[in-house]
């Protein structure tokens, strides 16, 4: 989780303390990436901030290039160190961003056609967490098979034992001084259709 990010501090820099979400995915046999999703709140921000990012990556050194995909314009700052490109697009009030153009382009396609934040295994999940608090976790458990096999050469039964037996998983974790910290763990058994569809 630092190392997500580190290397995105000129991003998260510009956003200062708003909702995040943090979503990890298999992007190759043996690597995944991360897509970062901030909430602005307000989408009248999405202009003004889209020209300090792009400026401030300039500045920085920074290639900046964009291109469109469907009706959004995705930024490609590749850092000129590292030769490494952050694709960002700014989709109503959220700033989505990814090494990985791909989860860029999906979330885009996820906008026009909702499916996983509809999903009610989903959101039985969001509502049985409940709080924000420190941060919240949740485990796709139709994808975790594949997703651990990053790690693993061979199949392992526990895992699929997990991806059969379960939809969607939650954990609520906060700090407290006086409760010295407060957790709470959602693990449904599975009655929802599969939770995942691959991008069109």
């Amino acid at each position: 989780m630092d190392s997500i990010l580190h290397s995105n501090k000129a991003l998260l820099f510009l956003v200062g303390k708003r909702d995040m979400l943090i979503s990890l995915h298999k992007t190759r046999p043996r690597d995944w990436d991360a897509l970062i999703v901030i909430d602005l709140q307000k989408a009248s921000k999405i202009d003004v901030l889209k020209d300090q990012m792009e400026n401030l990556m300039k500045l920085s050194g920074n290639a900046v290039t964009n291109r469109k995909y469907k009706d959004f314009t995705i930024l490609e700052m590749k850092d000129t160190d590292t030769n490494e490109i952050l694709h960002v697009a700014f989709i109503d009030n959220h700033v989505v961003a990814s090494y990985t153009p791909q989860l860029v382009e999906a979330s885009i396609n996820e906008r026009e056609n909702p499916y996983i934040g509809l999903h009610p295994a989903f959101m039985e999940a969001e509502t049985q967490v409940g709080d924000k608090g420190l941060f919240r976790l949740f485990i796709n458990y139709n994808q975790l098979t594949s997703f651990m096999s990053v790690y693993m050469d061979e199949k392992n039964e526990y895992m699929e034992m997990f991806n059969q037996s379960m939809d969607f998983a939650g954990l609520y974790f906060n700090t407290d001084k006086e409760k010295n910290g407060s957790k709470r763990i959602y693990l449904p058994e599975r009655k929802c259709r599969p939770l995942y569809r691959s991008p069109a």
